[in-house]
């Protein structure tokens, strides 16, 4: 819908009172000069009434839908030949084992724990050509794990 119209503007101020004298000369019948003065006033225009309020604006045509949108991800492993996919990379783990310190698969408090695993890419690109990918263990309610301790998966 379109907007709604102004409001109308004040009236205008009047105009101004003003005030003049008019001399009147003249000869009487023996040709002896005679004159009169008269007085005029104008007390001035009052103000006027205020402006009318202004049209509503016309409704607009709305607009088409745009298409949907996308995110792409483009690698550029060299200047040539760019390489676009839908999808991130998204390593899965297939595979893991753990190595307690002292082998008897007990993990201990203040012990430290090998782990071993395998992950598969299921995402749309390829993991990084050139850079190691880092992985970060996520706390549970039993074990935490440390910024510091993150591992690097070598390529």
């Amino acid at each position: 819908a379109g907007g709604l119209g102004g409001s109308g503007g004040a009236g205008g101020r009047g105009g101004s009172s003003c005030s003049w004298t008019v001399t009147h000369t003249s000869c009487d019948a023996r040709g002896n000069p005679t004159s009169y003065t008269t007085y005029h006033s104008n007390p001035g225009g009052s103000p006027g009434m205020p402006g009318m309020r202004g049209m509503n604006g016309f409704s607009g045509t709305r607009g088409s839908d745009a298409p949907d949108g996308k995110v792409e991800f483009t690698i550029h492993y060299d200047r040539r030949y760019p390489s676009t996919y839908q999808w991130r990379y998204d390593l899965y783990v297939t595979g893991q084992n753990a190595l307690s310190q002292k082998r008897d698969d007990i993990i201990e408090p203040g012990c430290w724990v090998d782990l071993f695993m395998t992950v598969q890419n299921v995402g749309g690109c390829p993991t990084p050509k050139y850079q190691d990918v880092m992985l970060h263990l996520q706390n549970t309610k039993w074990v935490n794990f440390f910024a510091k301790d993150a591992h690097a998966i070598k390529r």
